[in-house]
């Protein structure tokens, strides 16, 4: 499924990218999740069922003081099922509950460097992603919308976009390569072949805010919740004026042909 959900990400992208010839290509070996990007989301495991636990109430300690263990909360998060509204009988959630205790054993496995028996790197990145994306608890974006990032205005084929005080004129290229870095499915996964080289980068330990790169221009951070406003908007700002270039293309057949 997650597979399925980011190749179709790719597809609405690269249907933008025909209109406004792409400036992107995708590196080889895209799709194909490394070692390196399997350990992060297993660090990330841990992380994310304590997070989870302390957003559901769960205390991380004993009674003693000590800290619980993983298996420890991971059971008491069984008690707690966040899906009862449409799993009354439970079975979802301790689904789910089962996959966190195996994927347990296998980030024990992979910690103290022993792969026997392990799954291949490529299943192991999607259902550790997939069970990280479940632990994330819901949040509000911080009262972030797309006024944040006003004003903005076409000028010809130029957008210029106003950030933190910084004025951003972004060609059709700059802004899809852009909308490519602040996608989290494509972001570093991609070569620029014309226009302003971006790169965004996660600079803090809790993996929230993003600092924007991009080429001759000031630099700005983001959150996660502000760099999908961002990037929707942008791709609303392509589609709109291709939409309108298309329409006044059309118009102008027409009155060419009537005459």
């Amino acid at each position: 499924m997650i597979n399925f959900i980011r190749k179709w990400l790719r597809r609405d992208r690269n249907v933008i990218g025909m209109h406004f010839n792409s400036s992107t290509l995708d590196l080889p070996g895209y799709e194909q999740p490394s070692i390196e990007d399997l350990k992060l989301e297993v660090v990330l495991f841990e992380k994310r069922v304590k997070d989870y636990a302390k957003y559901q109430g769960i205390s991380l300690k004993k009674i003693n003081g000590d800290k619980k263990s993983l298996f420890e909360l991971i059971n008491e998060l069984k008690k707690i099922n966040p899906l009862r509204s449409f799993d009354a009988e439970n079975h979802k959630w301790f689904s789910h509950i089962e996959e966190l205790h195996e994927l347990r054993n296998f980030r024990n496995k992979i910690i103290h460097i022993d792969y026997t028996g392990l799954p291949d790197v490529a299943e192991l990145y999607d259902r550790y992603s997939a069970a990280n994306q479940l632990l994330l608890p819901f949040r509000l974006n911080g009262g972030c919308t797309k006024a944040s990032f006003k004003p903005i205005k076409w000028h010809g084929e130029t957008l210029e976009i106003v950030i933190n005080e910084h004025k951003y004129n972004l060609d059709y290229s700059d802004i899809e390569n852009l909308s490519v870095q602040l996608h989290p499915a494509s972001r570093g996964a991609v070569y620029c072949k014309h226009g302003k080289q971006v790169v965004v980068k996660t600079v803090d330990y809790e993996h929230e805010q993003l600092c924007v790169f991009i080429e001759d221009c000031p630099s700005f951070q983001l959150t996660e919740d502000e760099a999908a406003i961002l990037d929707d908007l942008l791709l609303s700002l392509l589609t709109e004026k291709e939409y309108r270039q298309r329409t006044t293309h059309k118009l102008s057949t027409a009155l060419y042909t009537n005459q």
